[in-house]
């Protein structure tokens, strides 16, 4: 098997958004936060799709479905059952499986769009939307060329903006909806970045300071909880911050010390994972006294979590290495 190698670049920019992530779900600061949900979630569905390859044949989209399935939708699965069963014995309280259950169902934060607090999903909405986001978008380069998927999938995207205004659909399926345009987004990037003029220089200057305005009025987007306070404008928004963390990550991979930030852009499912179950929303974060505490001391356990797991993998894969050398 032939494997791809790492874009760098890709890699930081990945690292600046889980890193982001982390500290956005503890830090309060209208600006900050503004800044963070601005484009931290949606830059993972775009790089997707700059980093994906067109669906040719049924064969390679059923054998897509099937790794995206055991990768995305089962691990978001496991993810689920493990909080839930985290949240039982610490805290008691409801039966797993009713937390657990209705969390797969929903794929979200709360049952419905007004509805009741779902403690066993936390981040994993976003595997549910991957699942889903990239099982639709390329189904449909199956039946019409890539080229004009920009279409259908805006303004499903359109309509599901809409329609999370009244109700929010299982699995995060309308999250999923806007997702798969961010995918196609990605896709349009990548033939765009083949074709530099100052054309499209201009426009990614324009599109960069449209991004700088909407956050300096505090607007963002925040798909958990299907916030689209300009509607599809809010859309463009992310994407134009996105296209700003893709400048500033090329420019710090110019920089040999700075570069080394891709390592977490290498492992941010991981790094989700672990974010998931780190316990301090059920346990931990009443000994906190203060945001920025929490997001640096959150961020630093996080962190040494992943070093922990990593070193554990490499010495099981040293371990399963050695045991087949010694059959040969």
């Amino acid at each position: 098997m032939v494997s791809r190698k790492r874009i760098v670049w890709i890699d930081i920019a990945k690292a600046i958004a889980i890193i982001l992530m982390i500290i956005g779900h503890e830090i309060k600061n209208v600006w900050v936060y503004t800044f963070i949900f601005s484009f931290h979630m949606p830059l993972f569905f775009i790089l997707s799709g700059f980093t994906s390859s067109e669906v040719c044949n049924v064969d390679q989209w059923k054998k897509r479905v099937k790794k995206l399935f055991l990768n995305s939708w089962i691990l978001a699965v496991i993810m689920i059952i493990l909080l839930a069963l985290q949240n039982w014995i610490i805290n008691g309280g409801s039966i797993i499986w009713y937390q657990a259950i209705r969390g797969i169902f929903w794929g979200s934060n709360f049952y419905g769009k007004n509805g009741i607090w779902l403690s066993s999903v936390g981040v994993m909405w976003f595997m549910f939307a991957f699942f889903w986001a990239k099982v639709i978008y390329d189904s449909l380069q199956l039946v019409i060329p890539n080229k004009f998927n920009g279409i259908i999938l805006g303004i499903l995207a359109y309509i599901s903006i809409l329609l999370s205004k009244y109700y929010w659909l299982p699995q995060a399926f309308d999250i999923a909806l806007v997702a798969a345009f961010f995918m196609w987004v990605g896709w349009f990037l990548k033939k765009l970045t083949a074709k530099k003029n100052s054309l499209i220089i201009f426009g990614e200057i324009a599109l960069v300071i449209f991004w700088i305005v909407c956050v300096a009025n505090k607007m963002h987007i925040e798909l958990s909880v299907r916030y689209y306070p300009l509607q599809f404008i809010s859309v463009i928004e992310a994407i134009s911050g996105t296209i700003a963390i893709i400048k500033l990550s090329k420019g710090i991979e110019r920089i040999s010390l700075l570069s080394k930030f891709s390592f977490f852009g290498k492992h941010t499912l991981p790094l989700l994972c672990i974010h998931h179950l780190d316990c301090y929303w059920i346990w931990w974060s009443k000994y906190m006294n203060s945001n920025i505490e929490a997001a640096l001391v959150r961020l630093s356990v996080d962190i040494v979590m992943l070093m922990v797991f990593l070193e554990i993998k490499k010495y099981i894969k040293i371990g399963v290495n050695g045991r087949g050398n010694k059959g040969k």
